[in-house]
Parts: structure tokens; C-alpha cells; sequence
């Protein structure tokens, strides 16, 4: 890294007196209800910084990013994140990517629940047990996806490694166009000093139940076809829930 077009970012915790600053070359954010979450970064400088900065960030806390169109203060979620720290001689670069926090805040959340109290004798002996089905739902897993700035290409490419739902080419514009209509492909915001590329999150329901669920909806629609299937409705659902091959 070079300090030219470099992201200046600063780490303040004035209740332990904390105060970093680096120097990052990507920056990933994302905006949910008008704040700004940080889902991935990559900055570099002495090992000592970069430690102490990839462990402030990891802990959580606000980072104020400063911006050509003006400063910014971005949320990272508390040990949402897979680090790794690489070292050249006296150099050090750091990368951090969220993690699945809408799935890890359910868990922590239902785990929460469970500590709050203990079951009364009643409860302890109630014949109600969770139903086998609710057993075996897990809450929707949040992907980021990396690719070259417009290439939906390797866009397609990455969902379809990412989901169990077989593809076909012919569905890359549907399924594109469809699931970021309905939210569940959202684009990041991206600053690079260097790299061109597009970040995405990709959210995906118990057994990607809602990209078959577009699937469906699209042969149904007749926006997209499957050869020698597409009048078989049984047909049909085997080729969607089968792994992909």
C-alpha cells in the first residue's frame, strides 16, 4: 500500500482512551435503516497498528472513515468478523470480513432466552416439544460477494457456488433482476483506492428456500424455462431440492 488515494480511518474509545488510526485501500459498507454497518476492510502499516486497530475493530465499535465527499462513521458489529493478518518485513496488512451477524444475533438471542430462566416444574413436564419441522429451520445465512465492478458474470458464478439450487446459464438475467427486487441481493457500498470491483450481500432462507422459491416463480411466469421439465410440476421440485452437480 501506498499512502496516495488510501481511506483514512480512526478508531476512538474516549471511556478507555483509545485512539487509532490506519490507512485502508478497501472499504465495504453497508447502509440499514439510515446507519452504516462495516462489512469488510483492508488497510496495512506497522504490525503494531495494524494488530491493535484489527483488534479494536473486531471488539466493535464506531469507525470514522474520512471520504472525498465528507466523513463518515460506520457500526462494526462486535466479533462478527474473520481476520487475518499477513506481515512483509516490517509491514503488516490486515483483512476483516463480517461474518453472518443476522444469523449470529438469533443464535445469541435464542441462547439468551434460555438463560433468562429457569422452566417451572409445569413446563418441565409439559408433553409440548417443538415440532420436528420448526427443529430443523436455521435462520437465513448473510453471504458477501466479491467481483469485478459490473461483471454479473461472475456475479451469477459466485451465487451459483454459494446456493445448492442448480443453475442454469439461461437463468442468470431473471435471477439477478429478481433477487435484488426482492432484497435478497443487495449491492455494498464500495470505496477501492486501487481495485475495481462490486461487493453484494446475498441473503439465503433455511435450504435456499427463497432463491427456489424465485425459481419457481420464473419457470411458472415462463420468464425462464428447463428443457424437458417444465410441464412435470414433480419433475420440477426434484430438479430444484436435488444438490447441485
Amino acid at each position: 500500500m501506498t499512502n496516495s488515494n488510501l481511506i483514512p480511518i480512526c478508531y476512538i474509545d474516549g471511556e478507555k482512551g483509545i485512539h487509532l488510526s490506519a490507512f485502508a485501500d478497501i472499504l465495504v459498507m453497508e447502509e440499514i435503516q439510515r446507519k452504516t454497518y462495516l462489512r469488510a476492510i483492508r488497510f496495512g502499516g506497522y504490525p503494531e497498528m495494524v494488530q491493535a486497530m484489527s483488534d479494536a475493530i473486531y471488539g466493535g465499535g464506531s469507525i470514522e472513515v474520512e471520504l472525498p465527499q465528507g466523513d463518515v462513521s460506520t457500526l462494526a458489529d462486535a466479533k462478527r468478523f474473520q481476520r487475518q493478518i499477513s506481515h512483509d518485513g516490517q509491514y503488516a496488512i490486515a483483512t476483516l470480513l463480517a461474518t453472518d451477524v443476522e444469523s449470529s444475533a438469533k443464535s445469541k438471542d435464542k441462547a439468551s432466552k434460555s438463560d433468562d430462566s429457569n422452566p417451572t416444574e409445569d413446563e418441565a413436564n409439559s408433553d409440548d416439544v417443538p415440532d420436528a419441522k420448526d427443529a430443523q429451520v436455521t435462520p437465513p445465512r448473510n453471504s458477501c460477494i466479491f467481483c469485478p465492478k459490473g461483471d454479473r458474470d461472475h456475479l451469477f458464478h459466485e451465487i451459483d457456488r454459494i446456493c445448492a439450487v442448480p443453475f442454469i446459464p439461461e437463468f442468470q438475467d431473471y435471477l439477478l433482476d429478481e433477487l435484488e427486487k426482492r432484497a435478497f441481493l443487495k449491492p455494498l457500498i464500495v470505496h477501492s483506492s486501487m481495485e475495481h470491483l462490486d461487493a453484494w450481500s446475498l441473503t439465503c432462507h433455511s435450504g435456499d428456500s427463497n432463491i427456489i422459491a424465485v425459481i419457481e416463480d420464473g419457470l411458472k411466469g415462463g420468464h425462464i424455462a428447463i428443457p424437458g421439465i417444465v410441464t412435470n410440476p414433480q419433475a420440477l421440485r426434484m430438479y430444484l431440492v436435488s444438490p447441485a452437480t
